[in-house]
């Protein structure tokens, strides 16, 4: 079987794009390499054009993981159609404007501190409402939220049965 050959012109402008931001780095004044650790830069500096900056314009989910359960998490058993998956689901949620998750379809159910879902709540505020979103027809995703962190606590491969 013949093997597929690269489209070169493609190849060519990857080239092209990593040696244009290659060239930004050559273009830094002379002494910035051995300035003294903890002095502060100048803009033109710090700042590269090439990169786009991320803008937080106060509308949408910001992902944290800080009270990830790594106990009761099962992301290393997701295969990479499930992957992409979550990070569909991911992208969701960071586009969504909080005022509109009622009818967004993220929170699927709420989920008490009983049964095989007590592990969620090792590390968490008695407070927390913790709240459970589908993964495609895998799996599910424990979070809560306060004000627009969106904050993840487990992803899990199956269902969880309550009764144990």
């Amino acid at each position: 079987m013949a093997k597929k050959l690269k489209d070169p012109n493609k190849h060519k402008a990857r080239k092209e794009k990593a040696r244009a931001f290659n060239s930004q780095f050559s273009k830094l004044p002379s002494g910035v390499a051995d300035m003294p650790q903890g002095t502060i830069l100048s803009d033109e500096v710090a700042t590269n054009p090439l990169i786009e900056e991320l803008v937080d314009d106060g509308k949408h989910y910001i992902l944290v993981f800080d009270k990830y359960e790594s106990k009761e998490c099962e992301l290393s058993k997701l295969s990479t159609p499930q992957a992409k998956s979550l990070i569909k689901k991911f992208q969701q949620i960071t586009k969504c404007n909080p005022k509109l998750l009622p009818q967004s379809g993220i929170v699927r159910d709420n989920i008490n501190n009983s049964g095989s879902y007590k592990g969620l709540f090792r590390n968490l505020n008695p407070d927390i409402e913790l709240k459970e979103t589908s993964l495609a027809d895998y799996g599910r995703m424990f979070f809560y939220i306060v004000n627009r962190y969106f904050c993840v606590v487990a992803i899990q491969s199956a269902h969880k049965n309550i009764n144990n």
